[in-house]
C-alpha cells in the first residue's frame, strides 16, 4: 500500500523542499498552500497523514484539524 501525505504551507519555498525529501523518500505528496485547498484534497483522497501549518491564510491549521477529527470522528 502507498502512503500518501497532504503537506499544507502557505510558504512555498519550505512547501517544496519538504516535499522534494519526502518524495525523495519514495512517498507519494499532494501540495496545498492555503486552508481552503487542504480542506478540499483532504475531503477529496485518503491520506495517511497531514502535515499542516498552523497559520495557514483562509482556514487555519487549528480550525482544519478540527474540521479533520469531525469529519472522520477522530478523537485525540
Amino acid at each position: 500500500m502507498d502512503i500518501k501525505i497532504l503537506h499544507a504551507e502557505d510558504d512555498r519555498e519550505i512547501n517544496n523542499l519538504v516535499s522534494k525529501y519526502i518524495r525523495k523518500e519514495g512517498y507519494l505528496i499532494d501540495q496545498v498552500y492555503n486552508g481552503e485547498e487542504a480542506e478540499r484534497f483532504f475531503k477529496q483522497n485518503s491520506y495517511s497523514l497531514v502535515i499542516l501549518d498552523l497559520m495557514l491564510p483562509q482556514i487555519d491549521g487549528f480550525e482544519l484539524l478540527r474540521r479533520f477529527r469531525m469529519s472522520r470522528n477522530i478523537r485525540i
